[in-house]
């Protein structure tokens, strides 16, 4: 086909569309709809994966950690409290400490560490934070093996660590609170009549699902378990960085190998401990990612199917409603197949602006939820080809029947229509 005369299709389906502005319009929203339902979906997954991945990597790839459970996988309920399928003793600071001294594997480092509190209020330089600082106890490794940046300042020794010294790490969100732009390194922060010394700032990572990041404050390992000594049941975690990713299978499982030895468990029972991995947690998101993909896609298609039906219903209406002149362009020698081509031109020129639109606010709508919690923002490509792709399935699928009819009109029963 010249390829004058398919564009001489187009600027006749531009042309219907401008002679007929609001079925257009309709028409085009339909299908937009169903492309926006599509596009902003898979734009916040995308989103969701950029996001988790960019933690993961900040987190350090070549990790992984012992801690009580690997997941949090449960057998059911009773008497309101979710049971575990097995119960595992809680790693105690005195096995986390053995397990430092005894594991020795070249290139690798160790950190022992223990959430405090979730809910602390710092105060300092007259000034109070809210009651969400977090307060994590760590050792002399903790901001190595996490990979945080002392952007000011320095952070643990060994000593330090050993004999409890009051000093601590903050978070940027917690500096600015309470020192604004002052340097505060060596100043004083207090919490509940203790007194600490601020020996480091770090450098900051933001924030995800609208929580902070950097309003932590990290305290020696000893220090944290004289806040929690009243406490039962503090939890302890064991991370541990490998340097070779060539060695991270083999560092993982002598680390198995300590901790069974450390337990005293007998070659044929099981783990009574659980491995987090930086691949788990790669595997996890994958998985989440697959249901998440495959939920926006149904609904998509479910939206596109309707959007289809009803574009299929409005051509039909413009068959009947053109047939007078479906028979004059007959009448001076129009073929069957040139008739039926200008339908499908037009179904499909229709469908594409839909898709258009539909791109636009679906990857503006991602775009908007992604800003709003706080997630990393990244271009949809993926799903932008999606929509295009089903867009030209859609217009081919509703327009073939409304072309087909249009070409089988005959054309003096078409020039009699009124």
């Amino acid at each position: 086909m010249d390829w004058r005369l398919g564009f001489n299709y187009f600027v006749e389906a531009f042309k219907t569309m401008k002679a007929q502005r609001l079925r257009s319009f309709i028409t085009v929203m339909i299908i937009a709809i169903g492309i926006l339902a599509l596009v902003s979906t898979l734009t916040v997954v995308e989103a969701l994966h950029t996001t988790f991945t960019g933690n993961l990597k900040e987190r350090g790839a070549n990790s992984f950690t012992i801690q009580r459970y690997a997941n949090s996988l449960f057998r059911g309920r009773r008497h309101g409290r979710f049971l575990r399928k097995k119960v595992n003793p809680p790693i105690t600071y005195r096995e986390a400490k053995i397990f430092k001294q005894s594991y020795q594997f070249p290139g690798t480092r160790v950190s022992i560490f223990a959430t405090v509190t979730s809910f602390a209020e710092l105060g300092a330089n007259g000034k109070k934070t809210g009651n969400n600082v977090r307060i994590d106890a760590g050792d002399e490794n903790y901001v190595h093996v996490f990979h945080y940046t002392v952007d000011r300042g320095r952070s643990f020794t060994r000593a330090e660590v050993q004999r409890n010294a009051p000093v601590v790490i903050a978070g940027p969100e917690v500096i600015k609170t309470l020192f604004g732009r002052d340097n505060p390194v060596g100043k004083t922060i207090f919490y509940k009549g203790h007194k600490w010394k601020i020996v480091g700032v770090t450098s900051s990572r933001g924030s995800v699902f609208g929580g902070n990041q950097d309003n932590f404050l990290i305290v020696p390992l000893g220090t944290g378990r004289v806040l929690t000594s009243g406490r039962s049941g503090s939890v302890y975690r064991i991370t541990v960085s490998v340097d070779n990713p060539e060695e991270y299978e083999m560092a993982k499982q002598h680390a198995i190998t300590v901790m069974r030895r450390i337990r005293h468990l007998k070659p044929s029972a099981e783990n009574n401990f659980g491995i987090r991995s930086s691949e788990q947690d790669l595997k996890d998101l994958q998985n989440m990612d697959s249901v998440l993909k495959t939920a926006a896609f149904v609904i998509g298609l479910i939206t596109i199917f309707a959007s289809s039906v009803a574009l299929m219903n409005i051509m039909l209406v413009t068959v009947t409603e053109r047939i007078r002149e479906i028979g004059i362009r007959k009448a001076v020698g129009a073929s069957m197949a040139a008739i039926r081509f200008q339908f499908l031109v037009e179904t499909l020129t229709i469908a594409l602006a839909g898709a258009l639109v539909g791109i636009f606010l679906g990857v503006l709508s991602g775009w908007g939820v992604a800003r709003l919690l706080e997630m990393r923002f990244s271009m949809p490509w993926t799903a932008v080809f999606w929509a295009i792709l089903l867009t030209f399935v859609t217009a081919i699928v509703s327009g073939f029947y409304p072309a087909l009819k249009a070409s089988r009109a005959n054309p003096i029963e078409a020039l009699r229509y009124e």
